[in-house]
């Protein structure tokens, strides 16, 4: 049985919701041009044919920064080269273990005419696992005081960071520059008035708030509850805030570099340098800007949680700010580079709460980073990809005509779509379960052990492998339950390309399982078994359900014939084709082949 879930939306596929600007981080966003590029733009995102995909607005700097609030808040991004790299290598893994098995064809030799990038090696099951003992340390709780600055308070920050940070840190200093966001009847919010930051409703905790020029920032943050609201980034409240403060966090999305430049400013003249960590989805983005001279210690977060809205009120008591968020309590991931030696984090850490994970090493860091991948925004693709073959059914090839609300996969049992819900769960769950179990084929045991399965050291293999299992499909099953809800639209879901996405996370579950029955090796390890087991499934429904969903979507990733184009003439007149010579059964069993190009055996 299905859980209860929301009222049944409408099967129509809604319009495009009008797209809304959020207050412009700089000046040269106010303008016109800028702001039809925002619209246009965001309307596209939004699953319109038409609009800007291409170079923003002239600038000088070739460069324009947009306010947190524009950043798609919701689940984390990762480098798109990164899992074309790790499609790649588990394709090579499975081709070997398939011809190993005795498939007719396979990857043998292939790995010696490859030159494979260090990044990529470094997925290797045994590469993890070599970085993850020589990098392993037990996390040591720090008795330290922490004053923890964050800069940023845009929806993902308020709805995520903060309420960590609030269950972490003795005092905050939340750093956010003058706007119109933060006024209310066109006026900055009064100083030395409180305000209570809250998540859904619920208050997080109570800031004290600073806006005024000659406001000695030390001085109030010593008599504040909670700490500060700094609606300033003046020199000098930043040069207090970077003398008071043992870490820094931020949130800024494509703002990063310019939103951080006052703190960082700050920290020069000071010539001293702090832990920031980044809770950004662009990962790439944050290395692109630790290699440049800043003074920090940027420590990448892995951060998951949709934030939808954020209402500034005023109350009897001062401020409210609430910020709307999906009901899961989100989660944060600090991500460790495979170089770092020494655990080292500046003093006492300054996040809280269930949700937040402290991985021992690189390698454990990296396979949760996999783990939400395959996860969250699989789970999401399967749902897309479902709906399309439900909207658009045979003999319909090519991309998608339509733009459709997601199918629903929690319903009552009052609801009128109550078993087409059904039907759509178990699909989504055989993709999910399928996907946990290609986690496990990618990593190695005691790495994935030690970044899930929550044991004592000197527990039994037994205890530990249960704890795993149990802990991938808890978060399998939430992830259904966060996203199968309807609401989301498959233009916005398949927005890098739909072609994109089947090929990179679709396709790769289907290869995965056609090449584990041919090899049976993985499949008939107790881990893999156990898994299946408590997921109540059977290899051959799982196999049945992703390979039948899989060679139906195919129909999306295929390349229509340009009809419009005209054809050119023959050269000169061909001999017809000779009949085919019919084959024997033996020889048609042998010319048959399935998905991923192995001859069954």
């Amino acid at each position: 049985m299905c859980p209860p879930s929301a009222p049944s939306p409408r099967l129509d596929p809604p319009p495009p919701p009008s797209p809304r600007l959020a207050e412009a981080v700089t000046d040269e966003l106010d303008k016109a041009a800028a702001r039809a590029y925002r619209l246009q733009y965001q309307s596209y995102r939004r699953g319109s044919a038409t609009g800007v995909i291409g170079e923003a607005p002239d600038d000088p700097r070739r460069q324009i920064a947009l306010d947190e609030d524009e950043e798609d808040s919701g689940h984390a991004s990762t480098s798109e080269a990164a899992e074309v790299a790790f499609n790649e290598l588990l394709e090579w893994r499975l081709e070997y273990q398939a011809y190993r098995a005795g498939a007719a064809k396979g990857a043998k030799g292939r790995a010696s005419g490859k030159k494979w990038p260090l990044e990529t090696l470094r997925m290797l099951p045994v590469a993890r696992l070599a970085a993850h003992v020589r990098t392993r340390r037990a996390a040591v709780a720090s008795s330290k005081s922490c004053i923890h600055a964050h800069v940023g308070c845009g929806r993902l920050g308020l709805g995520l960071v903060v309420p960590s940070l609030a269950k972490g840190c003795d005092k905050i200093i939340l750093v956010q520059r003058p706007s119109s966001a933060w006024t209310l009847h066109d006026k900055v919010l009064e100083d030395g008035s409180q305000i209570a930051c809250c998540v859904n409703g619920t208050s997080v905790l109570t800031l004290d708030v600073c806006s005024a020029a000659d406001a000695n920032v030390a001085e109030r943050l010593s008599k504040a509850e909670h700490g500060l609201l700094l609606l300033s980034t003046s020199e000098r409240h930043m040069d207090s805030v970077a003398s008071v403060a043992t870490s820094s966090s931020v949130s800024l999305g494509p703002a990063l570099a310019k939103g951080l430049e006052p703190l960082a400013a700050a920290l020069r003249r000071k010539g001293a340098r702090l832990i920031c960590y980044a809770a950004e989805n662009d990962h790439d983005a944050v290395e692109r800007y630790a290699k440049t001279d800043v003074p920090f210690r940027l420590v990448p977060l892995l951060v998951d949680r949709v934030c939808t809205g954020r209402e500034l009120r005023q109350s009897e008591k001062g401020y409210v700010v609430d910020t709307t968020t999906e009901p899961w309590r989100g989660e944060i991931v600090v991500m460790r580079s495979d170089d770092d030696e020494v655990e080292d984090d500046g003093g006492a850490f300054p996040f809280g709460d269930e949700g937040v994970y402290r991985p021992p090493s690189a390698a454990a860091a990296q396979f949760l980073h996999r783990r939400k991948i395959l996860t969250v925004n699989g789970t999401h693709t399967t749902l897309a990809f479902l709906t399309l073959a439900a909207k658009e059914p045979p003999p319909h090839k090519g991309l998608p005509k339509g733009d459709y609300e997601l199918v629903r996969c929690i319903a009552e049992e009052s609801d009128d779509d109550f078993l087409d819900a059904e039907e759509a769960y178990r699909q989504v769950w055989c993709f999910a379960v399928a996907r946990q179990l290609l986690l496990l084929f990618e990593s190695d045991v005691e790495v994935a052990e030690a970044a899930l399965a929550e044991c004592d050291d000197d527990a039994s293999p037994d205890v530990k492998r249960e704890a795993l299992v149990d802990a991938l499909l808890s978060n399998a099953r939430a992830a259904i339950e966060r996203l199968g809800r309807g609401g989301d639209l498959t233009s916005r879901v398949l927005g890098a390309g739909v072609v994109k996405r089947y090929e990179g996370r679709l396709l790769p579950v289907a290869k995965f399982l056609e090449c584990a029955a041919l090899a049976r090796s993985f499949m008939k390890t107790p881990l893999a078994r156990l898994l299946l087991r408590k997921a109540r499934l059977t290899e051959t429904t799982l196999r049945l359900t992703v390979l039948g969903l899989t060679a139906d979507a195919a129909r999306f990733a295929e390349k229509t014939p340009d009809t419009s184009a005209p054809k050119t003439p023959p050269q000169s007149p061909r001999k017809p084709p000779k009949p085919p010579t019919p084959l024997s059964a033996k020889r048609r069993i042998q010319s048959s082949t399935n998905l991923f190009g192995m001859v069954p055996r």
